[in-house]
Order: C-alpha cells, then sequence, then structure tokens
C-alpha cells in the first residue's frame, strides 16, 4: 500500500503552488504588458501570491476563475475589493459562492466587462484618454488645477476622466478625495499641487495605487532618492511621472477579460 506522509503532501502542495503562481505571472505578462512592465518582476510575483490568496478567501478556486481574479488586479487595482471606488462591484464579487464556480465565474466576468466597456471605451479609446491626461499633469498643471478646483477639487477628477466620474457618482469620488491628503502627506507632497498629483493617480489606478505591486516599478521611478533635491519632491515626481507614462502609452492596450 502506497503511504504519504504529511511532509510528503506539504512538498507536493508546495511544489503546485509554486508552479501555479509562476504560470500566474505569466499569465498577467501577457494579458497586460503595460501593467506588467509597471509591476516588474517582483510585483507580479507579489501581485500573483495576492491575486491567489484573494481568490481563495472569496471562494474562487478554479484556475480560470483565479486567472480572472488575477485580471480585475490588473485592470482595477490590486485592491479594488476595499476601494471606494468599487463599491458598488464588492457584493457581486464576494456574493454567491453557493453558486456553481463557472456560473458565479461568468456573472462576475458580464459584469466586468460591462464596466469597461463603459468607463473604457470598447475600444480602450477613454482609457488611453486618460493615459495621455495624466501623463500630461505637469507642475504648472496641478498648480493650475489645484486653483481652479480650490472650493471643489473632486471635480479635477471629473476632467481627468468623466467617464469614469459619472459611473461612480460624486459622492463616491468625494470619498476617494477624501483619502488623497494623507496620501499625499505620505508621500512628502503635502500641498494643493501634491493632492491633485496624489488624487489623479488614486482615481486612474486605484486608491492603494502607491503601494500596488502592480505599480512597483513606477512607485520605486518615482521615489529614487537620486536627484530628488529636498523642496523640489513634487517637480521632481511630476517629471518622473510624465516620462514614464509616455512610455507606457506605446504599450497601453483596451482592458479586457480573458480566462
Amino acid at each position: 500500500m502506497l503511504v504519504i506522509r504529511k511532509t510528503q503532501y506539504d512538498t507536493l502542495e508546495h511544489t503546485a503552488e509554486t508552479t501555479f503562481l509562476s504560470e500566474a505571472v505569466e499569465h498577467l505578462r501577457q494579458y497586460d504588458p503595460a501593467r506588467a512592465t509597471t509591476a516588474g518582476e517582483t510585483g507580479l510575483q507579489e501581485a500573483s501570491a495576492l491575486g491567489l490568496k484573494i481568490a481563495r478567501e472569496n471562494g474562487y478556486l478554479g484556475r480560470n476563475s483565479v486567472m480572472l481574479v488575477l485580471e480585475l488586479m490588473a485592470a482595477m487595482g490590486s485592491y479594488f475589493w476595499d476601494d471606494p471606488q468599487f463599491r458598488w462591484f464588492r457584493t457581486i464579487f464576494a456574493n454567491g459562492q453557493d453558486m456553481p464556480e463557472l456560473d458565479r465565474t461568468e456573472r462576475l466576468r458580464w459584469h466586468v466587462i460591462s464596466y469597461l466597456d463603459r468607463v473604457y471605451g470598447a475600444d480602450g479609446e477613454w482609457g488611453r484618454e486618460l493615459l495621455v491626461r495624466t501623463s500630461q499633469l505637469d507642475m504648472a498643471g496641478a498648480r493650475a488645477a489645484a486653483a481652479e478646483h480650490a472650493a471643489k477639487p473632486e471635480m479635477f477628477l471629473r476632467w481627468l476622466h468623466p467617464q469614469k466620474y459619472d459611473f461612480l457618482g460624486e459622492n463616491v469620488v468625494r470619498e476617494l478625495w477624501g483619502r488623497t491628503v494623507p496620501e499625499a502627506k505620505r508621500l512628502g507632497v503635502n500641498s494643493p499641487e501634491g493632492v491633485m498629483f496624489a488624487g489623479a493617480l488614486m482615481f486612474a489606478f486605484g486608491h492603494r495605487v502607491f503601494e500596488d505591486p502592480l505599480f512597483a516599478r513606477m512607485n520605486q521611478v518615482l521615489r529614487e532618492p537620486a536627484g530628488m533635491e529636498s523642496g523640489h519632491e513634487l517637480p521632481t515626481m511630476l517629471g518622473r511621472l510624465n516620462a514614464y507614462l509616455k512610455q507606457q502609452l506605446g504599450r497601453a492596450v483596451p482592458p479586457q477579460t480573458t480566462a
């Protein structure tokens, strides 16, 4: 009789998970080459592990279901499940664990595709416009935006991505904006212009973009100490962001789901 000890089970399980995570990294790389670039290899590995964890915690156990969760992270931010921008989606994502997993995954996919088409356009055209606007945000633009929208700063986000603003609604965007001031302070750019900078990235890429493993390389570029003069952090970050996003524009593809 074949006997497999617990240590052998643990080894087999670890090997299977390592193989799956490698497959997940490759899936992310193929699904969104631009996001893979902003993540880097370490970021892709961390995001894959996080995606597997969140998928399991919410009852998505099959390969295709987990890959879809990874695609949601790439399209909506790695922390989409606690992002105020996606509160409408949270119940859809978490509920239905009594359904067959295939039906549940297809329901999830339908809602995601509907959202992406409505917010980014059927061919991703509004998503590219978002990248262009964000890549053009320099110090003068941030200063002008802060002055123009001093009374109602969240309206800056409507200019940045009107389709997303209209989909989410004013109350949700205002809640997100309430989180931008502490983020700007944490980044060391606690000024009206710095809040515009932080708010733009949080709105475009997810409320925890500055700790998102899928943006690890971008965050490393933004915070690189070399060339960062005291008192000139924000102009330096904006210049780096502009250059970085313009590189990404050449790699950008319309968000979609494939798993």
